[in-house]
């Protein structure tokens, strides 16, 4: 029986589920079903074998597995990494290493090795909580965030002390479950990610790269993103180089969802951070349709330590999708999206979390959106031209708070 533990935090569990269930042997480990009503699979809830994480703790325990005992324990949630890891490890079953995947998830670790390795990075400053922020006499503006988290969480670009104090005060109350803070340089540039499964001391397998959009400042929302997109060779090759130096010692397989910005200034890749798993959001769904193969298979094989030797990188057509955020705090007064959506062959999925009376704000991170759109193409051009139109062309119109008019 697989068993894999989930938040919804990452968007893909259900994903992970439906390729992996085969002949009704997996199970999904969450407290929180009800949270998928937007996921691509919601249509498909009632089919899922669910337990919560005190029943599975449970069952680590004292043996009694409801379902049957466990011949895979994995994650792709940041939140549960390291626990399923370690549940492996003690049942003897396959997976990476705790202390391996610790490495990659604690930003603050896998950015002094990035800096003792001579890579190029962002420049950082840690502190130990929030407060000691306020210490901080270096350039603006600056990245603040915690050094271990998910998503957008906590993180905010500061300009000046008097938005990092505020910032300061702001991330105080998630202190208690991160390992301190970072106040990290700001590289601007476009954003990308790349996809890759480490094979163990460095042997990557490159899947691809993704194109990442953010909503305005001061939150690094991410708005919408291509896959896959072609980035030039010298830039691809430097970012795996880099990647392989911090692999090096890694002894473990695993997925890498390797996060970088351009830098406008060099043109030369600068690594944010690597995370240990399969890109989260929508964006696993896209890498396995433009793949023609389940990402998350390959997740698995990766994590019981039996990796594909390579990839065929073929892409049989490109992916775009979007999220629609309020821009404003209000009153969503009219909600309409263009008839050319309706029927379009392009479009695959379109689901609407708010209707009209609802109230909005402008997100602080990768929660309260408005709409969702995953539009599919030959290529991740036409893709990303489509997705764009009909968005531009949707009406959202909103009232602002103790506004008399739209």
């Amino acid at each position: 029986m697989l068993y894999i533990l989930d938040t919804t935090s990452t968007g893909s569990g259900l994903d992970c589920y439906f390729d992996l269930a085969v002949k009704d042997k997996a199970v999904l480990v969450t407290d929180s079903i009800e949270k998928y009503a937007k996921d691509i699979n919601r249509a498909r809830l009632g089919e899922v074998r669910v337990i919560s994480h005190r029943d599975f703790n449970d069952a680590l325990e004292t043996g009694n597995w409801q379902y049957g005992a466990p011949q895979c324990i994995m994650s792709n949630s940041d939140a549960y990494l390291l626990l399923a890891a370690e549940a492996s490890r003690r049942l003897g079953l396959p997976s990476p290493a705790p202390e391996d995947l610790d490495f990659f998830m604690n930003k603050g670790d896998m950015r002094r090795a990035m800096t003792d390795a001579g890579l190029p990075t962002p420049k950082v400053h840690a502190v130990t909580n929030a407060c000691d922020a306020l210490s901080y006499k270096d350039s603006f503006p600056v990245v603040a965030k915690p050094a271990k988290g998910t998503g957008s969480i906590g993180v905010k670009l500061c300009r000046d002390a008097r938005e990092l104090a505020e910032w300061s005060t702001e991330a105080a109350s998630v202190n208690d479950r991160n390992a301190g803070f970072l106040l990290e340089e700001f590289i601007p540039g476009p954003l990308y990610s790349m996809e890759l499964i480490h094979r163990g001391e460095g042997d990557l397998v490159l899947l691809g790269h993704t194109n990442r959009a953010l909503g305005p400042p001061p939150y690094f929302v991410e708005t919408s993103y291509t896959f896959p997109v072609q980035v030039p060779a010298d830039v691809s090759q430097a970012v795996l180089r880099q990647v392989r130096v911090l692999c090096g010692d890694i002894q473990s397989a695993m997925m890498l969802h390797v996060e970088y910005v351009v830098d406008l200034k060099t043109g030369a890749p600068k690594l944010i951070e690597i995370n240990p798993r399969v890109a989260g959001g929508m964006l696993s769904r896209m890498i396995s349709l433009s793949l023609g193969e389940s990402i998350f298979v390959i997740c698995s094989k990766a994590w019981m330590q039996t990796p594909p030797e390579s990839i065929t990188n073929t892409y049989s057509s490109g992916y775009f999708h979007t999220w629609k955020y309020a821009d404003r705090d209000g009153e969503i007064v009219e909600m309409r999206m263009p008839h050319a959506m309706q029927g379009s062959s392009y479009v695959i999925d379109y689901f609407a979390s708010k209707e009209v009376g609802d109230q909005v704000t402008p997100s602080m991170d990768f929660r309260g959106e408005i709409l969702s759109l995953l539009v599919g193409a030959k290529n991740s051009q036409l893709a990303a031209d489509v997705g764009r139109n009909i968005i531009d062309s949707s009406e959202i119109r909103i009232r602002e708070k103790n506004a008399t008019s739209v």
